[in-house]
């Protein structure tokens, strides 16, 4: 029987076409949307064996801590409570004096749910909380001061001298602006030892055309301090730059400046040399004064604390700066700390705060930190 060329034809294209099929059904695999891709991305991040992260909002955090109306330790809790609540953490004061009534605020914390603490242990008084915490599985941050012991899963401290470098160069700049090409830089306050080495060091370093030297306030009441030190900046005329140490010294200074002002208009001599014996002594005592920088009392001032007297004068450019403690950033770093803890990670033994030092530029800041402290815990 023969087949017609055409239908031979077909039958033949009919083969060609189904034989690729079967040749290839073996090996075949399905194609894949993005989205099946995507899922299973996503399984596999969730079989990877990270520890999960801490439900916030469920988590109460608590701070122990005295129920002393200081400013900066109010301070110091308001950190903590306005960063709780911008992390989302239910937090919770707990105030104990310190030791045993501490201790037993551990666990009241613990029974209420308590994940972590922050406990003020000032020279170590509530080490033994800070070991009861442990004891109950609690993490432990310790901020401002320097802290030991058992139990410790992170110390916040304070650098009290670690700003003295930076307002040392602060100043000096400062009369880098003023075209000084000469003077010297004034540490002033009850206790100014210190300081003044930190200076000198500071000094020396990065602006050797200036020196550095120190007065120790020996009177008690403030116009006698005024008095005192208004004398020292007439006899020693090249001072043109000053550093406060005491929280108080700044109007003095301000008010002494003005008051050798006064004196030197008022006809006092333009070369100190025949009378460096009847000057107040300071360590080091008065130096050489050029010429040229005895003509005049201009003297910049950098203040210490945070206060209304300061903030007054900052506003009158009295003052250009203040170094103020940073009892705010311990609270807030505290509890920042105490969340990696919280989740798992692995933070510093030892952590330090820089002093902050506040200009004209960011005095509102801290002013508007000063005021939500004193309304919240009602301090004069």
């Amino acid at each position: 029987m023969k087949i017609s060329k055409v239908r031979y034809i077909a039958v033949l294209l009919a083969i060609i076409l189904v034989l690729p099929l079967f040749g290839c059904k073996q090996n075949e695999q399905p194609v894949k949307t993005n989205e099946e891709l995507q899922n299973e991305q996503q399984e596999g991040l969730q079989q990877e064996t990270h520890k999960p992260m801490l439900s916030v909002s469920q988590s109460l955090v608590g701070f122990i801590v005295p129920n002393i109306r200081d400013v900066g330790l109010c301070t110091v809790q308001h950190g903590f409570l306005r960063t709780a609540e911008t992390m989302g953490y239910p937090a919770k004061l707990y105030y104990a004096a310190e030791g045993a009534a501490a201790v037993e605020a551990v666990d009241e914390a613990k029974l209420e749910g308590c994940v972590g603490l922050i406990i003020w242990s000032q020279n170590d008084r509530n080490a033994q909380a800070v070991a009861r915490a442990a004891q109950v599985g609690l993490p432990v941050v310790v901020p401002y001061y320097s802290a030991s012991g058992e139990g410790l899963s992170a110390n916040v401290v304070a650098d009290l001298q670690g700003y003295v470098e930076e307002v040392a160069l602060s100043v000096a700049e400062r009369m880098v602006e003023r075209e000084c090409k000469a003077g010297k830089i004034l540490v002033y306050g009850r206790s100014p030892v210190q300081t003044y080495e930190g200076f000198v060091s500071a000094i020396e370093t990065y602006y050797p055309q200036y020196n550095v030297a120190y007065f120790e306030r020996t009177a008690t009441d403030q116009q006698s301090a005024i008095d005192e030190l208004a004398q020292y900046i007439l006899w020693n005329r090249d001072i043109k730059g000053l550093f406060c140490t005491d929280a108080d010294g700044s109007l003095i200074a301000v008010k002494a400046r003005e008051q050798a002002i006064k004196l030197f208009k008022s006809g006092a001599p333009e070369d100190n040399a025949q009378n460096a014996e009847n000057s107040l002594a300071a360590a080091p005592g008065p130096t050489p004064i050029p010429s040229g920088l005895i003509k005049s009392i201009v003297i910049s001032v950098a203040g210490y604390g945070l206060n209304e007297d300061t903030i007054a004068l900052m506003r009158d450019n009295d003052i250009y700066a203040m170094v103020i403690e940073p009892y705010y950033e311990a609270g807030a770093q505290s509890l920042m700390l105490l969340d990696r803890i919280l989740n798992g990670e692995t933070v510093p033994e030892v952590s330090k705060l820089n002093m902050p030092i506040v200009r004209l530029t960011t005095l509102d800041k801290y002013v508007q930190i000063d005021q939500q402290v004193r309304a919240w815990f009602e301090l004069n």
